[in-house]
């Protein structure tokens, strides 16, 4: 497992130094107020991705100490979709996105199939992901649309569940993921 932290931390790293280098550049031939500015956007982005690997390593922890099958292997899968989408090389992001929607429509699934909860933790389960896979649905098919507002609904639901946390011990690893998910593009929709 070090060895992959170690691999990640160089990744960052190498990601985060060839913006920098690529600002120093470009900086003979643009004003120093648009090297700032690139500069601002860049580093928004790596606070994006930090965001959704914290996500992630939190879905890890959860998955490993709930010890419950389906969820598990739920968060694994939108684990290796987000390492796939964050991590080089290019071709890669669109299999990691694909991961990422497949395993968010299989919690969606879930919800709507598992049998020990009640209504109100199936609920929960289903508003969250049904969002999040239409608006990946959408932006990888290139379909007309706006569902960046519908990411607002995960962050709602994910805020109400809250109160309710001890319900949702086992799903809490995914559910972590798609309310990062649902945060990320609505930061990165109002930035850019």
């Amino acid at each position: 497992m070090s060895g992959f932290l170690l691999q990640t931390y160089d990744v960052f790293c190498e990601r985060f130094f060839s913006r920098i280098f690529f600002i120093y550049s470009v900086k003979n031939s643009v004003s120093r107020k648009t090297i700032t500015i690139i500069f601002i956007l860049n580093t928004f982005i790596m606070i994006l991705e930090i965001i959704l690997a914290l996500a992630g390593l939190f879905g890890i922890f959860w998955s490993i100490r709930s010890k419950q099958i389906i969820p598990t292997i739920i968060t694994l899968g939108m684990v290796v979709g987000i390492i796939f989408v964050l991590y080089p090389p290019e071709w890669n992001a669109d299999a990691g996105f694909y991961v990422y929607l497949f395993f968010t429509l299989v919690a969606m699934l879930y919800g709507l199939i598992i049998r020990g909860p009640g209504l109100y933790q199936r609920l929960v389960i289903v508003l969250m992901a049904l969002p999040v896979f239409l608006h990946w649905l959408f932006v990888m098919n290139h379909w007309p649309g706006n569902t960046t507002l519908l990411m607002i609904l995960p962050v709602i639901v994910f805020i109400a569940g809250l109160f309710h946390a001890r319900k949702f011990r086992n799903e809490m690893g995914f559910l972590v993921i798609l309310f990062a998910d649902a945060v990320t593009v609505l930061l990165e929709q109002w930035v850019f």
